[in-house]
């Protein structure tokens, strides 16, 4: 199976919202809208399992996802996955303080209107690229569209590749609080790509408008 690389180009300001934040510490849950979506305890590691499949793409949604100082958020998918392409559903912030961890070398992408924010320990151990965003959501080369403003319950998700995430009018911020592991300590505005300390791991993160190239 052919593996993809994923590259993005941005344009304009505000691609990182360095202010302070306190936002209230959720768990993860899964909401309903994907029938197989499981989430299960095991000790600081919050397993995340089988989701929902289409071609090398897998879909997760959750109500609330925050991983907590001293936790681990872990992505137990298959090796033959490309892309785990998740949303957040409901109505609080992210807040990653904690490690977010995925076997293989898939792409992780992360999607939640409120916001995102990235405490002092933030990590993460993936194989792909990580994408951060507030975006409404993921479209496809299909048309298909994985919406987290209003998220769908179907089976006919999209076999084919992200082409694009689309920014609402109000999206929320993406905060850094600190270094972390394979997180920056300083990023110029205008930086596309953030490089963490792993050779093969590129950090993005989106609060605008942004069109993803396959090369």
């Amino acid at each position: 199976m052919k593996s993809h690389v994923l590259g993005f180009w941005l344009a304009g300001s505000n691609l990182l919202s360095l202010l302070s934040s306190n936002p209230t510490i959720a768990q993860i849950a899964a909401d309903e809208t994907l029938i197989r979506n499981t989430v299960r305890q095991q000790g600081n590691v919050t397993v995340i399992e089988a989701g929902t499949t289409a071609g090398a793409n897998l879909y997760h949604s959750f109500g609330s996802f925050s991983v907590p100082t001293g936790a681990t958020a872990f992505f137990d998918n298959s090796l033959d996955i490309q892309n785990l392409i998740s949303r957040v559903s409901g109505k609080s912030t992210s807040y990653i303080d904690g490690i977010i961890r995925a076997s293989g070398t898939a792409n992780l992408f992360l999607i939640n209107l409120n916001g995102i924010v990235f405490a002092q320990n933030a990590r993460l151990d993936v194989g792909g690229s990580f994408i951060g965003s507030t975006a409404d959501s993921i479209k496809f080369t299909d048309g298909f569209e994985f919406s987290a403003r209003n998220p769908q319950s179907t089976l006919l998700l999209s076999i084919n590749v992200p082409v694009c995430l689309q920014i609402g009018q109000n999206p929320g911020n993406i905060t850094v609080q600190g270094a972390g592991y394979d997180l920056p300590v300083a990023v110029p505005i205008f930086t596309p790509i953030i490089r963490g300390s792993k050779t093969n791991l590129q950090v993005h993160l989106i609060m605008q408008f942004v069109q993803i190239n396959e090369v």
